[in-house]
């Protein structure tokens, strides 16, 4: 489709029908051991050994006594003392090592101003005072439950945690805590009353807010011993895998023709949200990382788009087959004669050369679902995500007509898909009635050909 200056009216012969119908099938190739007081057979020293060392020290004392020793300096010399060292080893003051093989020796002997690095520290310190690396000692009492969050939302994100949602509920807690118990411990009570004051009475809301207060406990039982932690599960699974809706070929050519006629008649938008939506389909990226290319990603020459720091920070190149670079060329023109000068580097714009945002396309998308009569009529209402799914069904489903060996695609099609671990690509078997149908039918063949080489 050639696009002349400012010509809007050819803008009707754009059309997405054809790279829809076939979209599906393109192809795309820190604790200590505990010390007890009796010698253990898993300690350095071999129990035998030690109860004749005593033995013959009784023996030798006691003789020592009978010539005029003190009992009191015998009973000195056999004290026993318990090891700093993690070991977990007895030995004799006199040696003042402890032997732990051919080499090595941890000292027993502690200065007595030290004794507060040892095990059994001295009882006056306090239970909520402890030490971090590179910090002085807190007192949590001390602090707001805010001030904690944002120390720790700053640690996890230094770490390359984005939590931008979980983020804002973990301070939507802190501020409910600071307002209910300020000053004393976190406790279950506290967060499974934060989890159940959601403004959707869900079991599955209870559930995700209550998990995301877990992590923040344990970071807080660091320094308040007496902090309880949720446990995993007390109010039911925090994650669910709905079926999703899997759009037919049909579904798709409506979609997007529908797409086509938003408002305004004349202007960029009705087009922009026509390509992202074919463009979804059809490659099967998330939404976000649709919406966040930019200019330089999409290399019209090369049929390659480049998706850079999307989800679990990861990057890939995303293959294009010839029909989608056409329609993403013609869409560039025609963004650029109708916004000439804007200076958005953002591949998708909408009219006054703005960022089409989540919120807008799932405005517009909404729109399109009453349009097309499946706000109520369907099982499970269509979303736009929906489309990266039917892209992932609609390809295992043609490889299994074409009799391929899924199993070694499996991992091709997780990498396209960018997915954090193939077993998130594997679901998708059992999310889609014609793979199961497919799978089971696959896997009762497998069973009678074992059962007839058996015989």
């Amino acid at each position: 489709m050639a696009h002349g200056n400012g010509n809007r009216s050819s803008r009707k012969d754009f059309s997405w029908q054809d790279t829809a119908a076939h979209a599906s099938s393109w192809r795309s190739d820190c604790l200590l051991p505990e010390i007890s007081s009796a010698v253990d057979k898993r300690r350095r020293i071999p129990a035998h050994r030690c109860s004749i060392w005593r033995s013959d020290r009784t023996e030798h004392s006691a003789k020592r006594n009978a010539s005029g020793l003190s009992a009191r300096w015998v009973a000195r010399r056999l004290q026993w003392h318990a090891p700093t060292s993690p070991h977990g080893s007895y030995a004799p003051r006199r040696f003042g090592s402890i032997h732990q093989g051919s080499r090595r020796c941890a000292r027993t002997r502690v200065n007595r101003l030290d004794r507060h690095l040892r095990e059994g520290r001295s009882s006056s310190s306090t239970r909520c005072r402890h030490v971090l690396a590179g910090r002085g000692p807190m007192s949590v009492r001390t602090e707001s439950f805010v001030a904690l969050a944002e120390r720790y939302l700053a640690e996890r994100r230094a770490l390359w945690f984005a939590l931008r949602i979980a983020g804002r509920r973990l301070l939507a807690f802190a501020r409910f805590a600071d307002a209910r118990c300020s000053g004393r411990p976190l406790t279950v009570t506290l967060a499974v009353d934060w989890a159940r004051s959601a403004k959707r009475p869900s079991p599955l809301t209870w559930a995700r807010r209550l998990e995301i207060v877990r992590p923040f406990s344990r970071y807080l039982r660091q320094f308040d011993p007496a902090t309880e932690v949720p446990s995993r599960g007390l109010l039911g699974r925090s994650h669910r895998r709905l079926a999703p809706h899997i759009y037919s070929a049909a579904e798709l050519v409506s979609l997007i023709r529908e797409a086509q006629s938003l408002s305004p008649a004349d202007g960029l938008r009705p087009i922009t949200i026509a390509t992202v939506l074919g463009l979804i389909a059809c490659t099967g990226l998330r939404v976000s990382e649709a919406l966040k290319l930019r200019r330089d990603d999409v290399d019209l020459q090369g049929d390659l788009l480049r998706v850079n720091e999307t989800k679990f920070r990861k990057s890939r190149l995303v293959p294009l087959h010839p029909s989608a670079t056409a329609k993403l060329a013609d869409y560039s023109a025609l963004r650029d004669s109708l916004l000439p000068r804007v200076e958005s580097v953002s591949f998708f714009l909408v009219d006054g050369g703005v960022d089409l945002s989540y919120s807008k396309l799932r405005t517009a998308f909404r729109r399109l679902r009453i349009r097309l009569g499946w706000e109520h009529t369907k099982k499970r209402r269509p979303r736009v995500h929906d489309l990266r799914h039917t892209f992932a069904c609609h390809r295992l489903l043609y490889w299994h007509e074409d009799g391929v060996d899924v199993d070694t695609r499996m991992l091709d099609l997780s990498t396209y898909l960018g997915h954090g671990k193939v077993t998130d690509t594997y679901w998708y078997l059992t999310g889609f009635p014609e793979l199961m149908a497919l799978t089971a039918h696959r896997f009762e063949h497998f069973a009678r050909a074992r059962e007839e080489g058996q015989r």
